[in-house]
């Protein structure tokens, strides 16, 4: 073979990596050189969240894509807690020089070609995936800007600009992980100005990633058919909507301990030290997030204990890397947490006020009060009579019986104030729900297309009428204004646990008197 034919050869795999390091370097450009805010955004936006993912899918096979997406935000979440984590203001350039490289990791590894998922011939499944994700798109994005920022949010983006300013205690002093205040400061360090869309879309797009996560997720034991519903459920889920419209750590968790989930059942089959090691990256990210996301640790040891019990499938060096990884992701906050000052006032916290401080607490009242105040109580009948049909169906999958059961006997019989917390039931609920609605619709097809159809309808007009309309803001006026032919089993909203409902204080009319009178 002569030279010149070597390099024709070499010419296609050379110009997509030159093509991506224009994109990476001209998307950096734009987030540093462009004004402030307006088209200096949606640069920080695709430079932060978008393109260090889509470097690692060049790594990945085709259909991870939703993995890649997730370890990009991670990896961008890691990022800036070591800056924040650093004495001082955090740095712009270290931030803007850091995700460069991230994005550029496609372009400055070498990687092998990997087997691609074509969907065309499979128009309806396409079809379907795009109903669900743009319904889901639309109860999420619809009017994200209205509600002012209320309650949690103002606290974290408070933290977010102590922290600009050089307050180096302020990760420390949240009570919780430190990625709902990590992700809108580093949207902040970069654009150099943050209002209430551009905060939350980060938080949106991993709520919406966390649909087609567990859809993947899914399909690793039910059919095709089964994984678009479970897809569905998620979809229109009251807590998955109301917490990808705010700038909270909900959607984070769901993301990451559902992807979580997805890499260790596909180890437990394949035995790729990779998945392994993501299966901990993941699911430390998730504690990151929240101590929620240890819920989700019963299903992933689960999946993970054979290749341990059986010395001829256990890697030493698989494993190793794994608790490795995790251990790092992890500890890079929680080491130097532990041992600061404000550690010991958290525990308490938990321990006291929101566990209350016994092993037996029955809260199935307030669990219900709260599932059916942001979902309708049609639904929730519904997907729980579903639910119990999936328990029977899925009986030899534990795993995923342990995603529902863990959160739901722990936010019932053992903390005495779960509040919004049981939005950790929404991945184990529709898996079991789905796996229900397979059962419906092959005793009887019209019963299950009416089920699920009067289902997707129901919800998505409750969701509307909660999270949407702000004419009136129904969740302020409950006792007048309560979503008509929605009855409920109580008269009056909780008193505490009311996010991304619509909301208007006067803020912005008193920032825009401050402006008009300087």
């Amino acid at each position: 073979m002569t030279s010149n034919s070597r390099s024709r050869r070499a010419a296609p795999s050379a110009q997509p990596r030159l093509l991506w390091l224009a994109i990476v370097l001209t998307t950096a450009a734009a987030a540093y050189l462009l004004p402030e805010g307006g088209w200096r955004y949606p640069a920080v936006f695709l430079l932060l969240w978008v393109l260090p993912g889509l470097a690692w899918h060049r790594r990945e096979p085709a259909g991870n894509l939703v993995s890649a997406l997730g370890l990009g935000m991670l990896l961008t979440t890691l990022l800036t807690l070591l800056l924040a984590l650093l004495p001082g203001p955090l740095p712009q350039a270290a931030l803007l020089a850091g995700a460069t490289l991230l994005a550029l990791l496609a372009a400055l590894i070498p990687h092998a070609p990997t087997e691609t998922i074509t969907l065309e011939r499979h128009w309806p499944v396409v079809a379907a995936l795009a109903v669900v994700l743009l319904l889901a798109a639309f109860l999420r994005v619809t009017l994200l800007g209205y509600k002012e920022f209320q309650g949690d949010e103002g606290i974290v983006l408070q933290r977010a600009a102590a922290i600009l300013l050089g307050d180096d205690a302020q990760l420390f002093r949240h009570q919780k992980g430190p990625v709902e205040i990590l992700i809108p400061l580093a949207t902040w360090r970069l654009n150099g100005l943050l209002h209430e869309t551009t905060a939350r879309l980060p938080f949106t797009f991993a709520g919406l990633l966390a649909i087609p996560a567990l859809i993947v997720t899914a399909r690793r034991w039910l059919p095709l058919s089964a994984a678009l519903v479970a897809g569905l459920f998620l979809a229109v889920n009251g807590f998955a909507t109301a917490f990808s419209r705010i700038v909270q750590y909900q959607s984070f968790v769901l993301l990451w301990g559902v992807l979580s989930l997805y890499h260790a059942d596909v180890y437990r089959q394949k035995r790729n030290p990779g998945d392994l090691v993501l299966a901990a990256a993941f699911l430390a990210g998730g504690l990151l997030a929240h101590y929620d996301a240890v819920l989700f640790a019963p299903a992933v040891v689960w999946l993970l204990l054979p290749s341990l019990a059986r010395p001829e499938q256990r890697s030493r060096g698989a494993w190793g890397a794994a608790l490795l990884t995790g251990l790092l992701i992890a500890g890079s906050f929680y080491l130097p947490y532990a041992l600061s000052p404000a550690f010991s006032g958290t525990s308490r916290y938990l321990l006291q006020e929101r566990i209350g401080g016994t092993l037996w607490s029955w809260s199935g009242g307030r669990v219900w009060q709260m599932a059916t105040l942001y979902n309708d109580t049609y639904s929730v009948v519904v997907l729980l009579l579903l639910a119990v049909a999936g328990i029977w169906q899925l009986r030899r999958q534990p795993a995923l019986l342990l995603v529902f059961a863990i959160p739901f006997l722990f936010y019932t019989v053992v903390v005495v104030d779960p509040r919004t917390h049981i939005y950790t039931l929404g991945p184990g609920v529709a898996l079991l729900a789905a796996a229900g609605f397979i059962a419906v619709w092959r005793a009887q097809k019209w019963l299950g297309a009416a089920t699920l159809g009067l289902l997707a309808v129901i919800s998505t007009v409750y969701l509307i009428l909660l999270f949407i309309d702000s004419t009136p803001e129904r969740q302020r006026t409950w006792e007048t204004n309560a979503p008509r032919l929605y009855g409920t089993t109580w008269d009056e909203p909780p008193q505490y646990g009311l996010f991304g409902f619509p909301h208007q204080a006067g803020w912005r009319l008193a920032a825009g008197l401050v402006d008009a009178f300087p």
